[in-house]
């Protein structure tokens, strides 16, 4: 079950979009976004497939490319729909996640739950709306941090939609890092069927960082 709605892209600390261009079985994605001013590129590289009573299996292996080809915790998650959108309600789903980590000697998997609510609301300007919160173990006590995201989709054009996400994050208790509340704006635009270019816009206090953010991206679907 690929999600639509929210952004995705490492500006927004893990925010993600993920973009439904086939019916196959099997999908196999690669993303990459290009910061100004850095010689790397943060890519990700994406296998998913189906799974029975409607689910969906998908396996995230994040890494950055630079001098060379550095592998981060890649991610395999499992997600349900709960309800099926209708006229009324939105759709509801639950997904079930654990990074697995790379460095030798780090703590174990790291596991974590997210739900995920989207509502198409029709032909016009404001295509699609989606909220999502979820709980993820940090660290060697595995200390629950949490995010919360709420996204619009506008429909630019026929190929072409934008995006604005809002994004609190909120650390472990004990922890020493601050809560805190990011945004984006962002467009997609269609290149080929199996090609999308992703710009992005992103501002919010964070760490040893810019407080504005800005990507581009290519997501291609094979």
């Amino acid at each position: 079950m690929p999600a639509t709605g929210a952004i995705a892209g490492p500006a927004l600390g893990g925010y993600e979009r993920t973009i439904d261009l086939a019916t196959s079985p099997v999908e196999v994605r690669l993303h990459y976004d290009a910061a100004p001013g850095s010689s790397a590129l943060t890519g990700e590289g994406s296998i998913g497939t189906r799974l029975p009573g409607d689910g969906h299996l998908l396996l995230r292996v994040p890494h950055v490319v630079g001098r060379g080809v550095a592998l981060l915790d890649p991610q395999l998650a499992a997600s349900y729909p709960l309800v099926h959108e209708d006229e009324r309600l939105p759709s509801l789903s639950v997904v079930a996640q654990v990074d697995l980590p790379m460095v030798p000697g780090a703590r174990g998997a790291r596991p974590g739950v997210k739900a995920i609510a989207s509502k198409d609301l029709g032909g016009g300007f404001i295509h699609a709306i989606r909220f999502e919160s979820e709980v993820k173990g940090e660290g060697p006590a595995l200390a629950p941090s949490y995010r919360t995201a709420i996204g619009t989709s506008l429909r630019l054009r026929a190929d072409t939609t934008g995006t604005v996400d809002l994004v609190a994050l909120r650390p472990p208790t004990g922890s020493t890092a601050e809560r805190e509340v990011l945004a984006q704006l962002g467009l997609v635009h269609a290149l080929r069927p199996n090609t999308m270019l992703r710009l992005s816009l992103g501002a919010g206090p964070k760490s040893g960082a810019s407080a504005l953010r800005s990507t581009v991206g290519i997501d291609m679907h094979f």
